[in-house]
Parts: C-alpha cells; structure tokens; sequence
C-alpha cells in the first residue's frame, strides 16, 4: 500500500506549506467552515520537469453529521483554465481510495490530459481528505514488515494488522475521528469545494476509486453536476473485488501469451502459474533480497508471495508484460525476476500505511450476496482472497470503520451525462461492472478501449475523447484502441526489472 503524499511537490513560498508555520498576509481566512485561500505553487514532475499552479486549501467540517465545527483543512491544485470564455470547472477525481490528486499531478501523462483539459475550464485537483497535503494526514509511518509475510494469506494480513492498530490508535489519540473519512462525506468535501469556487455547476473526471467517489456526489449533488467521465468504474457496490475475475485475466492473458511468437514453444502460463502456486505452497522456498535500511534479509516465500505478486502485474499493463518470462524463469528454478517483483512490493508496504484507505473502503461495505459470491470464488481460486486483504473485516474493527449501509450502496438512476471508460482487459474494474452501473444513466455512453487495463486516462486517444466528451461532442460510436501488450524476452525482463532487484525503493 502506497504511503500517501509520498514525493508530494512543495510550494514555492519558504512558509506556505509548512504545518504551524507563520502565513503570509491575507493568506489564510478565519478557520471556518468555506475558509478558502489561494497561493502560488511549483510542482516538480516525475521526468524533472516543473509546472507552476495554484494550492488551495479549504476548512470544512470532519463529520456533517456529527460536529459540524471540529474542521479539517482540504488541499487542491488548480490549472487556471487559458480560455477567455471557461466552462465550468472541471475537478479530478483520483483512485486509492487514498492517492492524492497531488500526487497523480507529478506524472507526466496526467499533467497532460490537465492542460489539455484547461482550454475548456480551471482544472481542479484535490487531495482526498486525510492524504497527501490535507490536513490532517491519516499515514503512519510503519516499522520494517517482518520478512514471514509471504508465508500466507494469513500471514500478509496479519502484518498489516499489526501496522493499522497503532496507526489508528495514535490518530485517535490525537482526536481525529477515523470514521469520517468515507465516501460519503469526501462527497460533500467535492460540494463544499463547488460552492467555496463560487462555481454553479462543475465537471467532473474520475479514475478508479475516483468514480465511486463522483457517482455518490451524484447521488447526492447531482444538480449541481454538468457532466461527468469515469474511467475504471467502481460502483458503490464495488468495493469487494471478484477473486474469479483475476481467474480469467490468467487465462486471457496466458491465451494472449500462447499467440506469441517468442512463447510459442513454452508452457502455457496458466498452467505454469497454477503449478508453481502449488509447487510454493507445498514447498516454500527463502530468498535473500535487500533489506529496506540497507544490507540483506531473507524470506521465506510461499504461495502467498507469488498470488500477490501476479494480482497485481495481470492487472497493471506496464507489468504483464514481463509475466510470462518470470514464470518461464521460476519453472527452470531462476527467482531473480519474481524476487524483484516481490522487493518491490514488500518496500511498497513498508512506506507507511493510510487509515484513511483501509476506512474509506470499508465504510463502502459489500451486500451480502456480493460478500457471499466473493467467499465463493475465493474458496475455488488458486489466488484466494488476495485481492481484498485491505478491506478484511479485522482491520476495518482495527480502524473503527462504520459502514455507510444499504442506502450507499443502492442502485443510482440520474439523468447527468456521464461518459463510462473501461479497458477490455481491465480486471480491477471490469466493463461488466460498469455496464451495471451505466444501465442507470439513460444520458450516458460505455466506451470499451480495446488492450486497456485498468488505467486508461494516460493513452493519447482517450484524452481526445476526453476532451471532446467535456466539451459536449457527441462520442457515441467512438472506437478507441490501445497497442497490445508485446510480451518481454527473458533479457528484457532482466533489463526492465534489474533496478527493481538491485535496491529497495
């Protein structure tokens, strides 16, 4: 889990940024609740270049159903819009839950599609609340994760227990109330942010948990919405992944496999994966990798270790490519490329964990039907449960987590134009369920981006869409394609992974 606001730009002032720090004159308003400011900001970019923006920030209250004058303080980015006429506002919605806006801001890509979308309106970035530069922050810094974690399932989610217990702990003793940080309420934070802008409607683009996000504000402000992009559609229903989807990606992706030409002669790669899964479990194996703080540790590494390596690179199109060759390598007893994979992610979860996340999702909850069909799936998938360690019931005890009931979760009908984007091998969030919730939307248009995984923003052609689709271009009959996976040779693994394996991140 990523640490949030880790690598979060800085402000171009000496003081602005700085918790506690002196204000500038006429900065900062009286802390009420619509107390908004504006000051200058540089962001720094993931290929070293920078962009300078604005950093809002914004009290509104931590529970509007509870004590509506104990405040937190929201932050935001905004692209002032180069039109001479702008439209609406248009705000991005990020994923996670628990990736800040300010985050997403330092990837090139996302920078792009921002000032393209700044032709048509001030693009509006904000940090959800309790991450990145809001305040308060709901990170915890965490201990080294204990190098058994691997063994089992049973074993990563009692690591991460371990972690949230004094997270949360600590954050209550400092009076934050964790059970505010929902879904919910971040909805009313995107109606606050409207009428603090002085803006009569707004627009919204969403990605991945994002969209959960933007539909609830839908539900509840759905007037005050002039139309909408979700990409990666979480439904409020969504929240608790199908363990037989990541089943079928396996097999797509290892059919995909077979029709390359550099893999003709090889297994199939689901039988491989199925095999060495089992092959771990029966017989774990120890690995020596490097240790966070520098110098060696090793790991015992059983099935665990490979399921959640592979839920998470059969989903990410940057990653797949390289599956085939890792396997292909485990089977002939070489673990260099899965223990770089697995590096990665054990230095992912030592960065910090976020209450906020772990309480955002599960206050969404799941039906019961849903949560019986995902204890289903999960008895028969060679993955398990792996895919919904992060919304197990004992951490959402741990956190005190309060789940938003089935009114949340119902059903949403609105005439708001909403343009759904799904990738046809996106197996985070699947067109199906998409579908599902679009069928409510008599205004809306499904796009299905044939080769897209999960993020589709990023492609050139879908930003055009985009931007065409927030201007009021009819869509409808757009076809859109990104280029296929090309499955890497075992020296181009080696290459694309050798950082990966040669220092902790």
């Amino acid at each position: 889990m990523l640490a949030c606001g880790v690598g979060a730009a800085a402000p171009t002032g000496s003081t602005a940024a700085k918790p506690g720090a002196t204000p500038a004159p006429g900065k900062t308003p009286a802390r009420r609740p619509g107390g908004l400011t504006f000051e200058s900001y540089k962001i720094t970019l993931l290929n070293g270049q920078t962009r300078d923006v604005e950093l809002g920030r914004l009290y509104v209250p931590e529970s509007r159903d509870r004590d509506t004058t104990h405040l937190i303080r929201l932050a935001f980015l905004r692209w002032k819009s180069t039109s001479p006429k702008p439209g609406s506002p248009i705000l991005f919605l990020a994923g996670g839950p628990g990736i800040p806006g300010s985050a997403v801001a330092r990837v090139p890509a996302y920078v792009q599609l921002f000032e393209r979308l700044r032709a048509e309106g001030d693009v509006i970035v904000p940090d959800q609340r309790g991450t990145g530069l809001c305040e308060p922050s709901l990170t915890c810094a965490t201990a080294t994760p204990p190098t058994a974690l691997f063994e089992s399932e049973a074993a990563m989610r009692q690591a991460i227990l371990s972690e949230i217990r004094p997270c949360a702990s600590k954050l209550r003793e400092e009076g934050i109330a964790i059970e505010a940080y929902n879904t919910k309420e971040s909805a009313g934070d995107v109606e606050d942010l409207r009428r603090a802008l002085g803006a009569e409607r707004v627009r919204l683009v969403a990605a991945s948990y994002g969209t959960e996000l933007a539909l609830e504000t839908i539900r509840r402000h759905g007037s005050r919405i002039e139309r909408a992009v979700l990409a990666g559609v979480r439904g409020p229903d969504q929240a608790l992944k199908l363990p037989g989807v990541l089943d079928l990606q396996l097999r797509r992706i290892s059919a995909m496999v077979a029709k390359d030409s550099s893999y003709a002669s090889q297994p199939n790669c689901e039988t491989l994966a199925r095999a060495l899964l089992d092959a771990l479990d029966n017989r774990p194996v120890s690995l020596t990798s490097s240790a966070p703080g520098g110098g060696k540790q090793t790991m015992k590494i059983a099935g665990a270790g490979l399921a959640a390596v592979l839920q998470g690179d059969l989903t990410d199109g940057r990653a797949v490519v390289a599956v085939p060759a890792m396997l292909n390598a485990m089977a002939a007893g070489d673990f260099q490329l899965f223990l770089g994979r697995l590096q990665t992610l054990y230095n992912t979860m030592a960065l910090g964990i976020s209450a906020m996340s772990i309480s955002v999702s599960c206050a969404s909850g799941a039906y019961p039907d849903r949560r019986e069909q995902v204890d289903r799936e999960a008895g028969a998938s060679p993955f398990g449960n792996i895919r919904n360690l992060y919304v197990d019931s004992s951490l959402c005890r741990a956190v005190g987590a309060r789940d938003l009931g089935p009114s949340y979760r119902a059903r949403l009908y609105s005439p708001v134009p909403v343009l759904f984007l799904s990738g046809s091998l996106d197996a985070t969030t699947p067109s199906f369920e998409a579908e599902e919730v679009a069928w409510g939307f008599p205004s809306g248009v499904h796009l299905v981006v044939q080769n897209g995984f999960h993020e589709t923003l990023p492609e050139e052609q879908v930003q055009k869409v985009v931007v065409d689709y927030l201007d009021g271009v009819d869509v409808k009959g757009r076809r859109v394609a990104a280029p296929p996976p090309h499955f890497l040779s075992m020296d181009e693994a080696r290459k694309m992974f050798q950082e990966q394996i040669q220092r902790p991140r």
